[in-house]
């Protein structure tokens, strides 16, 4: 037999016995979010005006462990890359939240929306995941390559879009985006960017932290 006619057959039997791609359905997602009870990631925060670079911008490093409706989260935050000099240590069961905040450029009253920025709201409740879905009048999924995976969804409320990257080799979400109002002059977005680290980078990461707060080497309750 003919040698190049040889290979020929044999890349197409190759390519015949592959295996099909098989791409993740929401549920996946889910649980796959709902099986992790830890979480160590460098995430910034961002929100952008009608899809230009972004106007505000919060930089921090996260340990959240959490259960079913329960959890505890450490974060060292700031408002650049540079410097994480203010700390926020939080806990809590179902709806009700309990926060320690170490900071000169914010205040306590802003915990709840420092803890919205350096976690996200899907990151602490999975289960928001099947309200989005049942609320979207269109959901679009593109494989953006052979790991990674977006997730597109049309709400009905007003002109709003969520945007969810997933990455299938980590099982782990790498990038959330709120969209208000979109493709209108009043547009903008919240976005959060997520780079996960293993525990042991995470504490030698902290160490350094810790020496710029007290509250951060002090027992929270």
């Amino acid at each position: 037999m003919n040698n190049s006619i040889y290979f020929i057959l044999i890349l197409i039997a190759g390519i015949s016995c592959s295996e099909p791609y098989e791409s993740p359905n929401l549920s996946d997602v889910y649980d796959s979010l709902s099986e992790q009870r830890q979480f160590y990631y460098n995430v910034e925060f961002s929100i952008h005006k009608n899809d230009e670079t972004s106007f505000s911008s919060l930089y921090g490093m996260v340990s959240l462990n959490r259960n079913s409706d329960s959890g505890i989260s450490s974060g060292y935050f700031g408002l650049t890359q540079k410097a994480l000099p203010n700390y926020l240590h939080s806990m809590y069961l179902g709806n009700e939240w309990i926060h320690d905040l170490s900071s000169n450029e914010f205040d306590l009253r802003d915990a709840d929306i420092l803890t919205d920025s350096l976690h996200s709201p899907i990151l602490i409740n999975p289960e928001l995941l099947f309200k989005i879905e049942a609320d979207s009048v269109k959901i679009t999924q593109q494989k953006i390559n052979d790991t990674t995976i977006k997730w597109t969804f049309d709400l009905e409320q007003k002109r709003d879009q969520l945007v969810l990257i997933w990455d299938q080799s980590s099982h782990k979400i790498s990038e959330l985006e709120y969209k208000y109002d979109v493709n209108t002059e009043n547009s903008y977005s919240r976005k959060w960017s997520f780079q996960y680290l293993a525990k042991l980078e995470y504490n030698s990461l902290e160490n350094g932290y810790k020496n710029q707060n007290i509250i951060a080497q002090q027992a929270f309750l």
